[in-house]
């Protein structure tokens, strides 16, 4: 089930004032929405980013430290999204510590588990 009934559009005025201080910072800007009443807008500071994108970036880091001797990366898949997508779980580490041994098995979690 989708929530959004239209594709995510860019802010295109950028009129766009922040401000860092302390531990904060102040982000404004100035839009005009169309919208019916009683109608979620939902805005987003970053741009989207894809299912198919985030899926190829973490085979990509995934082959890249697959033989590495001092960062541990782990993926799995530990559940299915409604759409049937995989969520994984991803553990970066060192090898520092590291036990052989798997954490003890969760009803419905990890369906790809031997």
């Amino acid at each position: 089930m989708r929530i959004d009934k239209h594709p995510w559009t860019r802010v295109n005025d950028t009129t766009l004032y922040w401000d860092h201080y302390e531990k904060c910072i102040d982000i404004r800007l100035n839009m005009f929405v169309k919208a019916n009443l009683g109608e979620k807008t939902f805005i987003c500071f970053a741009i989207p980013f894809s299912y198919k994108e985030l899926q190829m970036n973490l085979t990509t880091l995934e082959n890249k430290y697959k033989n590495d001797k001092d960062i541990y990366f782990n993926r799995n898949t530990l559940i299915h999204s409604p759409e049937g997508r995989k969520i994984d779980l991803i553990t970066i580490s060192s090898f520092d510590s590291i036990k052989g041994e798997n954490e003890p098995y969760i009803n419905h979690l990890y369906p790809l588990r031997n």
